[in-house]
C-alpha cells in the first residue's frame, strides 16, 4: 500500500483551509496532465527522507567519510559515472536504491513542480521551482557529457498527444513558412509575426507555457535568420539589429531573467527545445484520470462554495485520496516501467533517466518487473533533491 501524500486525513477540528489544500495535494498528479508540464511555482513533492544525524566526534566524522566514499566508488564501478559527485554539483543526493551491477539502471531524478489549482505563485515559490528545474537540466547535460548514449529521457506530464515535442514543432514551422522561406523577409518582419502571435496568447498556465515556448524558439529563429542574411549580404553586420528584436521578446515573469525565465516550462523541455536530447512522454491518457480529476474540481468547488459543509465531505475526500494515491502514484509508476521495458528491448542501453516528482517512488515496481522473464531486470538510482 502507497503511503498517503504526506498531509494524512485533516483533523476535523482544523480549519476548513486544510481540508482543501490536502485534496488539492492529494490528487496533484492527475491534473497535471490537461496542463501538460509540471514545472513552476510551489513545491509539493518536494518531501525527501531526513538526512541521518551524526555526532560531532572525530571518530564517527571518519566512519561517515568512509562510507560516503564507498557509496562513490560502488557507484562509478556500477555505472561507469561519478554520480554522487554530479548529483551534489546540481543539488541532489544519489542513493542506489536496487543494486544490479554492471546494468542497466533507471536514474529517477526527483523534481519539485507547481500545483495547477495555484494561480497566484509567490515570486519567490517561481523562483525555487525554476531553480530546481535548472539543476535538472545542468544534472543531465553533465550525465550525458560523461555518457553520450543518455539521449533521451521520460519525463511525466506529457503524453504522446500532448508534448512540448508537437507544440514546438508547430511553432517552428510556423516561423519557417511564413517568414524565413520568404523572398525578401527581414527581422522586423520576424518580430512583427512573433508580436502578432504572441499578442493572441492569454494568461492561463497553458498559454505562459506556449508564450515561453514561443519566446525560447523565437530567439533560435531570430539568430538563424541573422545567419542567413549574412550570407547574403557579407559586407552588413546584422548584430545589432538581432539583438534588438531579442528586446521585443514578451516576458511573463518580469522578475527573473531572460534564461531563467525558459526553465518555467521545465529543464528537460529547455534542453529538448535545444536540440540536446529527446523526450519521450511518460504518462497515458486516461478516462479514469479525466473521471478522477472531474471529480476532485467539483469536491474543490464544492468547499470553496460552502466551507461550513467541509466535514460532511470528509468520508468523500478519505475515498478519493485513496484512490489518488492508486492513480497518482502506482499506476503511473507502473505505466513508466512499462514504457522503458519497451524501450529496452530495442535500444539496450545501460542507463533510462526518468524525471518523476521528487516523492514518487520505482522501488516496488522494478522488485515486481524484475520476476519477468521477458524483460531485462533494472537496477535503481535515485537522485533525491537536497532540501536547505
Amino acid at each position: 500500500m502507497k503511503e498517503s501524500f504526506g498531509t494524512g486525513v485533516p483533523n476535523h477540528n482544523k480549519d476548513n483551509s486544510k481540508l482543501k489544500k490536502t485534496f488539492k495535494i492529494a490528487t496533484l498528479g492527475i491534473a497535471l496532465l490537461t496542463s501538460n508540464q509540471e514545472v513552476a511555482g510551489q513545491s509539493i513533492d518536494s518531501d525527501t527522507p531526513s538526512h541521518p544525524q551524526y555526532s560531532e566526534t572525530d571518530k564517527d566524522k571518519t566512519s561517515v567519510e568512509h562510507d560516503t566514499a564507498q557509496v562513490q566508488k560502488e557507484l562509478i564501478k556500477k555505472t561507469g559515472i561519478d554520480v554522487e559527485e554530479i548529483a551534489k554539483r546540481y543539488g541532489f543526493k544519489a542513493e542506489l536504491e536496487i543494486d544490479n551491477g554492471d546494468g542497466p539502471y533507471i536514474f529517477h531524478i526527483g523534481q519539485l513542480h507547481r500545483s495547477p489549482y495555484e494561480e497566484n505563485e509567490t515570486i519567490e515559490e517561481i523562483k525555487k521551482v525554476v531553480e530546481s528545474q535548472k539543476n535538472i537540466a545542468g544534472l543531465l547535460s553533465s550525465l550525458k557529457n560523461k555518457d553520450p548514449s543518455i539521449n533521451f529521457v521520460f519525463t511525466e506530464g506529457q503524453t504522446n498527444d500532448s508534448s512540448m515535442k508537437a507544440m514546438a514543432s508547430e511553432i517552428r514551422h510556423s516561423f519557417d513558412e511564413k517568414i524565413l522561406k520568404k523572398e525578401g523577409a527581414t527581422l522586423p518582419d520576424l518580430a512583427s509575426y512573433y508580436q502578432k502571435v504572441s499578442g493572441r496568447l492569454g494568461n492561463s498556465m497553458p498559454e505562459k507555457i506556449a508564450q515561453v515556448t514561443l519566446n525560447h524558439i523565437f530567439e533560435q529563429k531570430v539568430h538563424e535568420m541573422a545567419l542567413l542574411l549574412k550570407q547574403k549580404n557579407p559586407d552588413i553586420d546584422y548584430t545589432a539589429e538581432e539583438s534588438k528584436m531579442i528586446l521585443a521578446i514578451k516576458h511573463i515573469i518580469p522578475e527573473l531573467g531572460k534564461d531563467e525565465e525558459y526553465y518555467f516550462i521545465g529543464g528537460v523541455e529547455v534542453l529538448e527545445l535545444d536540440h540536446e536530447i529527446e523526450v519521450i512522454p511518460a504518462e497515458e491518457k486516461s478516462e479514469e484520470i479525466d473521471a478522477l480529476l472531474k471529480k476532485q474540481k467539483k469536491l474543490v468547488a464544492q468547499i470553496d462554495k460552502h466551507p461550513q459543509n467541509e466535514e460532511s465531505l470528509q468520508d468523500e475526500f478519505v475515498k478519493n485520496v485513496d484512490l489518488s494515491n492508486k492513480i497518482v502514484y502506482e499506476n503511473r509508476e507502473n505505466a513508466v516501467l512499462h514504457k522503458i521495458s519497451k524501450v529496452d528491448n530495442a535500444t539496450h542501453h545501460r542507463i533510462y533517466p526518468v524525471i518523476f516528482g521528487n516523492r514518487h517512488s520505482f522501488k516496488d515496481g522494478i522488485l515486481k518487473d524484475g520476476n519477468n522473464n521477458n524483460q531485462r531486470k533494472m537496477g535503481l538510482i535515485k537522485f533525491s533533491i537536497i532540501q536547505d
